[in-house]
Order: structure tokens, then C-alpha cells, then sequence
């Protein structure tokens, strides 16, 4: 399978359904208000390279896309109940710049570890929960960008300088 549009009908995918679909490029999503949770290792080991998250998402489950080597483009939802990145989600993919909504309350373990052309994170509001190593081995160029208004930021994170947007 290269191509999958999920049906809008569709309230839940299981955990690993389409891990290890090496040729899985491209993956549209349901859109329906019943669609909460992408489950732990559903993408895991495809070839995802662009995924945009339904709004209707408040949970992105353990390593769903690890090992995702070409995914480059990530879009979060843009409503008020998207709260957890767990652990994994995003570890050795190929993302460059991320968004984080002032939504999100806690980013697990290692969530973008090893994504080496990660170099520009922005977070719109306050400093959510983190696990260990959630930016490690990421570029050496990166910078977390921040909110003026955002609380709970140093100078550096995860060992990566904190700069305020202006």
C-alpha cells in the first residue's frame, strides 16, 4: 500500500495496524468528532513523509510514528482538547520545524529524539510536562522559539537555547 485515505466514518485505528508498511507514503486521516487517539506504533516504520493530525485528536500514542525516516511535516490540530504527545511519537523522523499549541500539557520521553533535521521548535503557550531526552540528538542548530507571555521556560531546555519570539 502507497496511498491510504482513511474513511470519515472511522472512530479508531488500532495499535501497529500499519507499522512496518515500508511503502505507506501518504495517509489522510478521518475527520469526525469520534477520532481521539492515534494509538501507540500505528505508523511506526513507514514511509509517512506529511501528516496533519484531525482536530478532533487529543492524543498522539507512544512511538506512533517512530522510525518514520522521511516524515518531514507535521501539522497539529488547532483545538482546544489536543493535550498528550507520549513518548516516542516522533523519535528518528526527518521533521524540521514543529509547533507545539498551548493546548499540550505533557511531551513523553524521547517524543523527537534523534530527529537531526529538527531545528526550529515553537511553543504557543506555557512549558508542558516533558519526559527525559525529548530533544535529544536533534540538529545542533536548533532553537526552541517561545511565547512573551509563556511561563515555565529557562534560558535552555533539553540543552537547547530558549529564545522569546519578538
Amino acid at each position: 500500500i502507497g496511498s491510504i485515505s482513511i474513511p470519515d466514518s472511522v472512530s479508531s485505528i488500532g495499535s501497529q495496524c500499519f507499522m512496518e508498511c515500508t511503502n505507506l507514503e501518504t495517509v489522510k486521516l478521518p475527520v469526525n468528532d469520534e477520532f481521539k487517539v492515534i494509538e501507540p506504533n500505528t505508523f511506526r516504520n513507514s514511509s509517512i513523509s506529511e501528516i496533519i493530525i484531525p482536530d478532533s485528536v487529543e492524543v498522539i500514542g507512544g512511538a506512533a510514528f517512530y522510525d518514520c525516516t522521511s516524515l518531514g511535516n507535521v501539522k497539529f490540530p488547532d483545538n482546544r482538547r489536543f493535550k498528550r504527545i507520549e513518548g516516542g511519537v516522533f523519535q528518528n523522523t526527518a521533521i524540521e520545524q514543529i509547533t507545539i499549541p498551548d493546548t499540550v500539557e505533557v511531551i513523553g520521553v524521547q517524543a523527537f529524539k534523534n530527529a537531526p533535521n529538527l531545528e526550529e521548535i515553537i511553543f504557543m503557550g506555557d512549558k508542558p510536562g516533558f519526559g527525559d531526552q525529548v530533544f535529544a540528538g536533534i540538529s545542533g542548530e536548533a532553537v526552541i522559539r517561545i511565547q512573551e507571555k509563556s511561563r515555565g521556560f529557562g534560558s535552555f531546555l533539553d540543552g537547547i537555547p530558549v529564545a522569546v519570539i519578538s
